[in-house]
């Protein structure tokens, strides 16, 4: 019953005993009460109270002849516990009240763009936060179904379907069953909510004041930003400031006002926790305050191995700033906004146990001065992939070691009259401009034959190779010309992060580089006998593939921008790819063997997953799929398992099956029709497509939307022939019950020197084959070359396989078997080691020609 479901061919539909519908929308309490029968209830609404507080009170709803009382002691048993699951996963049920009751209230937003969530608790259990099977988990059984009109959850989806819980380790974990995405807007067709506004110019001042002898830095930010309405009757922005990037209770909003000086009421959006808001009797929107609760950590932690001191945990401060008057279409406003902040600048890090050389069992060790990149104008909301602003800052530095690296193009240098230095950028079009500070080294290189300037900065303990960047920068932007089409920058600064340790680099993802800048960082390896020659043993050439992995993300981020987080893995997958392209191209035969090795070790890590110190959050339960577009995905949650995940899929599976002259002509071609646009998943794919001339729905289906990755048993009977020979009957048969995906199958008798092989279509967790005229000593082998994903691979001989079992109805439609014959005109050779291999296009079964000798 579940087989059309999973097709798409039918809807999924089961009964439910309890719901409840959270909207600001007051008119679903006189739907609700409509419905019959429904039992009983309580509506939870918000009120402005006569304190000019806004409170959330609850009103009961009787549909039923049922008790208040029983009513109500039920709802609040269910409610507080649901809460905290959809608080988990980002979604406030009070703040959803609050904020979309007033902005329709007060700034007249319609219905359809605000939020409404629906819960049941289904007849049915979806085994999300508790998968045994044997064990009573109600809260295993609740579905959710959520409309997002402005994306706040920057899923993609306008609204979606999903089951959800909290596990036993603490941790969310998600499963979507359905979405919908957004329809395609007027200005540009990409799938994402309409924004009302845009951005036209943004400037700022950047001022660096040194504190506590260079350990902190403390900036006090100027920025004018210019905003045009895009629709008539515009009534407020949303904007989101980098107090995320500011440590704990450090950051703090000293202005916000028009150009002219005239103030502009703002309110500050709790994403984690709800809190009563003050209404003037005006009902003007104040708020200045910042809540602890979003501030940065910093505080050591005895139960980790090692930590950073200096990292940051909190999240953007969003405001909602109502406009003085109402903006029509083409009406600008220029916003003024200083902050101040303090950000980290001199790193330590705490290493705990068994430090090499020493008696001691804790250390702290410096990991470099330097800020990482901060930002210094504010995101527009919603604003998918950053806002991409064209801008001006200037940058002070005191007259002491500080370097500083910047977005954009270097326009002017001056020294004012107490010493400090003064330099002025410009860019255009830049997603998330940011500059970043340092005790560095720096060297500045110009620009030759058509390639950007490269400035370089180091610690002074690698200066001595701060000659090397710029020539490798300019080799790897001739390497990316060939592949795709770059940015036009005149400047890349090159820059020094702190240094990480080994548990750091196995949690982080590829993320979105700031744009005109590429951070470089040194792994921490030598603290303990267990992190020896990991990074050497997974990649000897880390340096250069980081390097080009994020000048990649220069392209994939800023010119071609991901439309929502469900299309995010392109930057990581891609990225993380053409750093091993580089690689294997740039070092000949070397780089050759460290891309094999690569993804050889990305395989056994995935197939084979052991916890180790360093990796003990990139350990994959192999009962979750690892999809690279759900948010719900475990890959999601752990930033080595989805990169690693994506990069193989990418570089090998999808490349390997259409060809490198396919794979490459499409991102090349892509990147040039996409070229400043928002793209989806399914854009890429249809590139891919129309360059291979392969429908590859399946393909994306199975390995990147779903993110299976399936155990397959091999089973085989042998049938005498009349001739003496046998006919093998084979059958693969894997965990996973639906979805499509080939796998090879070699065939070897007469003692290993008759070799066949094939790609068998495995449909619904079934795949079938025949061949003819074998030896009573064949073997049977399935992926003998690792080209696809599996966390086991066995073989078994029977005297009758599973699929001859079911006679081809296990799911009431014919199974057809495929028969792999010895000659065809899309013969291969299936070899991968020997050169110029190649991979089938994929469909029905492929014959391979058959070998001797092999």
């Amino acid at each position: 019953e579940m087989r059309p479901i999973a097709h798409g061919e039918a809807p999924y539909q089961t009964g439910f005993t309890r719901a409840f519908v959270l909207t600001a929308d007051r008119q679903m309490a006189d739907v609700i009460r409509r419905l019959t029968p429904v039992g009983t209830g309580t509506v939870t609404t918000e009120m402005v109270m006569d304190d000019n507080t806004r409170q959330i009170v609850e009103e009961m709803v009787v549909t039923a002849n049922r008790g208040e009382m029983k009513a109500k002691a039920m709802a609040r048993q269910v409610f507080p516990a649901r809460s905290r699951v959809l608080r988990a996963n980002g979604i406030d049920t009070v703040d959803i009240l609050q904020f979309d009751r007033m902005v329709h209230d007060l700034l007249k937003e319609p219905w359809q763009n605000l939020r409404m969530i629906m819960e049941f608790q289904t007849e049915d259990r979806f085994f999300v936060a508790n998968k045994q099977k044997r064990v009573n988990a109600p809260e295993d059984m609740w579905m959710t179904c959520f409309r997002d009109g402005f994306d706040h959850r920057d899923s993609g989806l306008y609204s979606t379907t999903f089951a959800h819980g909290i596990d036993r380790d603490g941790r969310h974990q998600l499963v979507e069953f359905a979405g919908e995405r957004f329809a395609a807007r007027p200005s540009d067709g990409a799938p994402v909510p309409d924004q009302r506004v845009e951005p036209v110019f943004g400037k700022a001042v950047v001022d660096l004041q040194p504190h506590k002898r260079m350990l902190f830095l403390r900036p006090k930010i100027h920025s004018e930003i210019t905003l045009r309405a895009t629709d008539d009757n515009v009534k407020h922005v949303v904007l989101s400031l980098p107090r995320h990037e500011a440590i704990e209770d450090k950051f703090k909003i000293t202005k916000l006002e028009t150009l002219s000086g005239e103030p502009v009421d703002f309110l500050e959006l709790d994403l984690l926790q709800s809190r009563k808001v003050t209404l003037e009797p005006s009902e003007n929107l104040q708020g200045v305050s910042q809540s602890a609760s979003f501030a940065a950590g910093g505080e050591n932690n005895a139960n980790e191995q090692s930590q950073t001191l200096d990292s940051k945990t909190g999240l953007p401060q969003e405001l909602l700033i109502v406009l003085p008057e109402a903006l029509n279409t083409r009406d600008e406003i220029t916003l003024v906004i200083d902050w101040e902040a303090q950000w980290n600048h001199g790193a330590w890090q705490l290493v705990q146990g068994n430090i090499e050389g020493s008696s001691q069992s804790n250390a702290y060790r410096p990991a470099g001065a330097s800020t990482g990149p901060m930002s210094f104008l504010p995101e527009l909301m919603p604003s998918a992939g950053g806002t991409p602003w064209s801008f001006e800052v200037e940058v002070g530095l005191p007259p002491r070691r500080l370097e500083h690296a910047v977005s954009g193009d270097t326009s002017r240098m001056r020294v004012d009259d107490s010493g400090w230095t003064w330099t002025t950028s410009k860019g255009r079009d830049m997603r998330k401009p940011a500059v970043a500070a340092g005790i560095w080294k720096s060297q500045r290189e110009p620009g030759v034959a058509g390639l950007p300037a490269v400035h370089t900065h180091l610690f002074t303990t690698y200066s001595s190779s701060l000659a090397e960047f710029g020539p490798e920068v300019r080799r790897i932007l001739l390497f990316m010309r060939r592949f795709m089409k770059l940015p036009s920058f005149y400047e890349l600064d090159v820059y020094q992060g702190r240094t990480e340790l080994m548990e750091e680099y196995y949690k982080r993802s590829v993320n979105q580089a700031a744009a005109g800048m590429i951070g470089i960082a040194t792994i921490k390896t030598g603290e303990r006998t267990t992190s020896r020659s990991q990074i050497v043993e997974e990649n000897p050439f880390r340096a250069q593939a980081d390097l080009a992995q994020q000048m990649t993300t220069q392209v994939w981020g800023q010119v071609v921008t991901p439309a929502s987080g469900r299309d995010e893995w392109m930057i990581q997958s891609i990225s993380d790819a053409f750093g091993m392209f580089y690689v294997r191209s740039a070092l000949a035969e070397d780089g050759f063997n460290a891309f094999e090795g690569r993804l050889e070790w990305v395989r056994e890590s995935l197939e084979d997953p052991r916890e180790t110190i360093e990796r003990r959050e990139a350990v994959v339960v192999q009962d979750r799929y690892l999809s690279l577009t759900d948010g719900g995905s475990m890959a999601r949650e752990r930033g080595k398992v989805f990169n690693d995940y994506g990069f193989y899929v990418l570089a090998r599976m999808l490349r390997e099956r259409i060809g490198d002259q396919a794979f490459f002509a499409a991102l090349d071609n892509f990147s040039i029709q996409h070229r400043g646009q928002l793209v989806t998943t399914e854009q890429l794919q249809a590139a891919f497509e129309q360059a291979a001339g392969q429908d590859l729905d399946e393909f994306f289906a199975y390995w990147i939307r779903g993110g299976f990755v399936p155990e397959v048993l091999l089973e085989y009977s042998l049938n005498p022939d009349e001739n003496g020979t046998y006919t093998v009957d084979g059958c693969l048969v894997t965990d996973i019950p639906f979805g499509t995906f080939d796998i090879p199958v070699a065939i070897r008798d007469q003692e290993g020197e008759r070799g066949i092989g094939g790609l068998i279509d495995v449909v619904d967790g079934r795949g079938r084959f025949s061949v003819e005229g074998r030896q009573a000593d064949v073997e049977l082998e399935a992926d003998p070359y690792g080209l696809i994903l599996s966390y086991g691979r066995k073989v078994k001989k029977v005297d009758t396989t599973t699929c001859a079992k079911e006679k081809g109805d296990r799911w009431g439609a014919a199974l057809e078997g495929g028969i792999i014959e010895a000659e065809g005109d899309d013969a291969i050779e299936y070899d991968r080691t020997g050169e110029g291999t190649e991979l089938p296009e994929g469909g029905d079964t492929k014959a391979i020609e058959e070998t001797t000798g092999r």
